[in-house]
């Protein structure tokens, strides 16, 4: 995430929106394969998060359980992950 707190979860919300935003402009605009790697990045940054879920001191203060959490955030990903595979498969 570009030198962020990888266990920041108000970061990746911010980071992730940003570039489904900027995919979803570079797709619309005729650049397909740099609006999918913009995409395809937002699930390496959940990958991030995903590897150090257990430290983001925002779950801590919100008292939210991390296996949890992380349960539903991956179901996100996979969502993701799986338009970034048929924008990928489409010519």
């Amino acid at each position: 995430m570009n030198g962020t707190d990888p266990y920041d979860l108000l970061m990746l919300i911010s980071h992730a929106t940003e570039r489904l935003r900027a995919g979803v402009l570079l797709i619309e605009g005729e650049k397909r394969s740099e609006g999918i790697e913009e995409l395809a990045g937002v699930v390496s940054d959940i990958d991030a998060y995903l590897g150090s879920v257990s430290k983001d001191p925002l779950l801590r203060i919100a008292s939210i359980d991390p296996a949890a959490f992380s349960s539903r955030l991956s179901l996100v990903r996979t969502d993701i992950q799986s338009v970034v595979e048929a924008l990928s498969g489409q010519a």
